[in-house]
């Protein structure tokens, strides 16, 4: 008899794999791996809800009643999923967008094809009108979902026990744009310098994000609404940071519109 540790090793378990569990109901119960307890895993925000996936298209747009689709024909470099309110099974997931955070997992697979699956990291999401627009980074997959595939989805919030709900400090040395991943950003510039806030169209912060802004440098850091964007910002104050290790916050209230608060440069 083959000895356990002459056994092969596994590959990669996955948090949707299905565990066996005895229950009153028959043999057949499974439990994904992603909702046992004593894990480190956040609260699993919708379980195994069924969708179809659509990749005739890839515009930022409702994709129909129990569909999701990618914003990139290739899938692994979407930056986007769009996914119906309402799955196949009509519960409807509207309320579920405004509630999603950086930080979490969203985890998709194949039904009629477990080696096809899709694990990403959500960056902030939007609710639009009729579906949720999720920002994800890739972080792995195997295969390619199928036009009409039957996809089973499953999304995970931050893992509040872990620490991956810290940000990342970014730090720049030049005039900057923030990027969705961003939460934290050191200017540390010799010379004046921007921090450009993008609208809505070019970078979908999630309404509720907030961005803190450092001037680490002794470069002065102006904050700078670019088109289409304005700032709200207490009228005794300009939207130059005040001098070295100065900071302000960026709180986005609206889809082009932020709240500043911090130790601006008076007016």
């Amino acid at each position: 008899m083959t000895k356990i540790s002459e056994l092969p090793r596994p590959g990669t378990v996955r948090p949707w794999w299905m565990l066996p569990v005895v229950n009153a109901q028959g043999a057949n119960a499974r439990l994904p791996l992603s909702h046992l307890g004593n894990l480190p895993r956040g609260a699993i925000a919708l379980s195994l809800a069924s969708f179809i996936a659509d990749i005739g298209s890839t515009s930022d747009a409702d994709p129909g009643a129990g569909v999701l689709r990618w914003n990139n024909a290739i899938q692994a470099d979407s930056t986007m999923i769009f996914i119906d309110d309402v799955d196949v099974d009509s519960g409807d997931h509207s309320a579920l967008w405004t509630t999603l955070s950086a930080g979490g997992k969203l985890y998709l697979y194949d039904a009629g094809d477990l080696d096809v699956w899709q694990e990403w990291d959500v960056l902030g999401a939007v609710d639009a009108a009729g579906y949720g627009k999720i920002s994800v980074s890739h972080f792995a997959s195997a295969g390619t979902f199928s036009d009409d595939a039957a996809v089973v989805v499953t999304i995970q919030q931050a893992d509040v026990t872990s620490g991956e709900h810290i940000p990342a400090i970014r730090t720049e040395s030049a005039s900057y744009t923030p990027v969705l991943e961003d939460r934290v950003v050191q200017m540390d510039v010799a010379s004046a310098n921007n921090f450009t806030v993008p609208p809505n169209s070019s970078v979908a912060f999630p309404v509720g994000i907030a961005l803190e802004v450092w001037q680490q440098g002794a470069g002065q850091t102006t904050i700078v609404a670019d088109s289409g964007v304005t700032i709200l910002y207490d009228a005794d104050d300009t939207l130059k940071l005040k001098g070295q290790n100065a900071g302000c916050s960026l709180r986005k209230v609206a889809t082009n519109t932020w709240r500043l608060i911090g130790k601006m440069e008076a007016a």
